[in-house]
């Protein structure tokens, strides 16, 4: 307390949010220590599945191979996530493995791990705050990510990508408003690249940003950043794809992440923009050329990467088998618009998207004069960005409402210092700050329990059957291919040694496709020969629903299945027996 009060109070300003940040993060992992006991139930198939690639990477798999053998196995394909949010996992992941066992240390990793991402995220959010209201809105800011939509995912045991995503999109904004500077601007053209190596769900924020740098160039100011954040970009883009792409894996053409075309497109639209921001300091030109320079430069860089993919213009999902739509990704929570989860979830709806309707709000204050201001530009475009995103597809609110939290965070600070009666002027904000937040905190964190999850599944039915314990018979059984719902795949590969024919992820649509029609479109004659051919050992069911195929087993009892769960298990399994001699000489 003695060395705080000796800094200068410019850097005590720079620093509390920060500290304030890891604080909650500290509340937050204590929380989980008391409540959450060992060993973790993953709810959330996406935490399932990035245990399992962790599990994998920490056991020997090679650094650029992603592809999950157990997933399909003869469908060999990368998953689309990085390898770097499964590095800083282990960065946590390994010291405890000095001191325990790594059980222990994987439970300790998921507990801590969100809070690690939640402090980091913090410098920038705090540093884009700063801009708006002084040290004062920066304090407040960090408090309000217990009111975002966002709040959730930096939950104790919560393993998904998107935190990591949303720290490089913090990164690439704060970088941006400080662009005056070159090494700010190559700042934010790395962090650029950093986020679509992660992946491709920050693309529109990250366009708004390029967008700022383009008008630079075009009003013929700051130059030099304009290059330096070409180049940063260029470069890292290359050499993030370098490490990590399997080198026959380079040529993957994909919309969902940065392969090969993705690449061709950004590095065409980098290398292009630094030679017109250098041409333009050596040759000055009218506006009219430099816009049409532009232009043209947006159409090369756009056809570049098009022209390897065309697929690309139907979006993340364009070089999919578009038959998972109906059978599996049209049901799938966080894909659902704005109107379909309010019809689905009200309440749930509501919550979600409060705190962006409170940003609106704090924006439509002072609009006119956040016009002029352009760390307010920046932010805004983001915002209008994100609440596009989030009107098509919920999992846009998680971003809408961090970008929210500068607006809000600075009317806070601007109405609280006008209120005479509360003393110290310090102490305005913060109570006002938790007021926000205690209206939200808590619903938010009853109503988000899970982003991956069909809206046909409740997480607390799921649960009865995805823990370790009930997955003991499965796992003890010789290793095998199963045929599970898509959602309980995860889980599968986690608790035991199996490989499973699908799991809820687009890359692997001939597994989701063939999965999907065996168990709900199949008779018992089709199926029979469609998991013959597959080579599927297991037929796995449970969490209450009965699949229409296996109601045909339970009704016909067809002699080529033998049911193998013990009475009363949450898991109900299907053996496949060997096809008899007489039968297999009748099908050759």
């Amino acid at each position: 307390m003695l060395l705080i009060k000796q800094l200068p109070k410019a850097q005590i300003g720079r620093f509390l949010p920060v500290l304030i940040a890891f604080a909650l993060s500290a509340c937050f992992a204590l929380f989980g220590f008391v409540t959450m006991k060992a060993p973790l139930v993953y709810t959330d198939p996406d935490e399932a599945m990035r245990l399992v690639q962790l599990r994998d990477f920490l056991a020997g798999q090679a650094w650029r191979d992603l592809v999950p053998h157990r997933l399909d196995p003869s469908f060999d394909t990368p998953m689309h996530w990085s390898r770097l949010v499964d590095l800083s996992m282990a960065f946590v992941y390994w010291p405890f493995t000095l001191i325990v066992s790594a059980s222990t240390a994987e439970y300790i990793m998921a507990i801590v791990w969100p809070g690690v991402i939640l402090g980091l995220s913090a410098w920038p959010l705090a540093s884009i705050a700063r801009r708006f209201g002084g040290s004062d809105s920066a304090v407040v800011a960090i408090i309000l990510i217990l009111a975002a939509s966002c709040v959730w995912q930096y939950l104790p045991g919560r393993l998904d990508h998107h935190t990591f995503q949303m720290m490089a999109a913090l990164l690439a904004i704060a970088a941006t408003m400080a662009r005056n500077n070159p090494k700010a601007a190559m700042g934010a053209g790395f962090a650029t690249a950093l986020a679509l190596s992660v992946g491709i769900e920050t693309l529109p924020y990250l366009v708004v940003l390029a967008c700022f740098f383009a008008r630079d160039f075009i009003a013929g100011q700051r130059l030099k950043s304009v290059r330096a954040y070409a180049a940063a970009l260029g470069l890292g883009s290359i050499a993030l794809f370098l490490l990590g792409t399997e080198p026959r894996f380079f040529f993957l053409t994909a919309c969902d992440t940065l392969t090969i075309n993705v690449l061709m497109g950004v590095v065409t639209g980098a290398a292009g923009l630094y030679a017109l921001a250098w041409w333009e300091e050596a040759h000055p030109h009218n506006l009219y050329r430099r816009c049409l320079m532009l232009a043209t430069l947006a159409v090369i860089a756009a056809a570049a990467g098009l022209a390897m993919e065309p697929r690309c213009m139907g979006g993340v999902m364009g070089t999919f088998d578009q038959a998972i739509r109906p059978l599996w990704l049209n049901d799938v929570v966080e894909v659902q618009s704005f109107f379909t989860t309010l019809r689905i979830t009200p309440l749930k709806a509501s919550v979600l998207y409060a705190f962006p309707l409170a940003g609106i709000l704090a924006i439509g204050v002072g609009f006119r004069s956040s016009l002029k201001r352009d760390a307010d530009q920046i932010m805004m475009g983001c915002f209008a960005m994100a609440l596009l995103v989030a009107f098509v597809q919920s999992r846009g609110v998680y971003y809408a409402g961090v970008f929210a939290i500068p607006f809000v965070a600075r009317q806070i600070v601007w109405v609280t210092r006008r209120i005479p009666s509360l003393e110290p002027l310090s102490t305005r904000f913060v109570w006002t700050a938790l007021a926000v937040v205690s209206l939200t905190f808590f619903p938010l964190l009853l109503f988000n329990r899970g982003g991956a999850q069909t809206v046909k599944n409740d997480p607390a039915t799921f649960e009865t059957c995805c823990t370790k314990d009930k997955m003991q018979f499965l796992a003890s059984m010789p290793p095998g291919l199963a045929l599970a719902p898509i959602d309980l795949g995860p889980a599968i590969l986690l608790n035991t040694p199996h490989a499973v024919v699908s799991a809820p992820y687009h890359r692997f649509d001939r597994g989701i496709v063939l999965g999907q029609t065996i168990l709900y479109k199949m008779n018992l004659q089709e199926a029979e020969i469609a998991i013959r051919s597959r080579g599927i050992d297991y037929i796995v069911a449970g969490y209450g629903e009965i699949y229409p195929l296996e109601h045909l087993i339970k009704t016909e009892r067809p002699d080529w299945l033998e049911e193998r769960s013990p009475p009363g298990a949450s898991l109900r399994i299907y053996a496949v027996k060997p096809m008899q001699r007489e039968a297999r000489h009748a099908t050759d």
